[in-house]
């Protein structure tokens, strides 16, 4: 399932559980026993934070900060090696290059 059938998904049944909620709680006379009714407002404290659970979802769960960070972790011990065999000086030349 793609985040977007996810969110459709969880759409459609937050904005019938909110209509419900509202139509018992906000419209309506309360129930008798709304004192024991806790868990509606419950429910609709999970079904929204499971909704921004799937609306945050991401097709590839990587950010650029991941990346970058991989990248960082990748070249750092590389970075002696290369600055033996060329001046930092063009090595800064070239990463500013790449970056820029």
């Amino acid at each position: 399932m793609t985040p977007s059938h996810g969110n459709l998904g969880y759409g459609k049944l937050a904005s019938r559980f909110v209509s419900e909620f509202e139509r018992k709680w906000m419209k309506e006379k309360w129930p008798d026993d709304h004192a024991e009714s806790g868990g509606d407002i419950q429910s609709l404290s999970d079904l929204s934070n499971s909704y921004n659970v799937v609306k945050d979802m991401k097709m590839i769960p990587l950010t650029r900060n991941d990346i970058i960070g991989l990248a960082i972790a990748v070249l750092a011990p590389v970075l002696p090696l290369v600055l033996t065999m060329m001046p930092l000086s063009e090595v800064i030349k070239m990463l500013a290059g790449v970056l820029f």
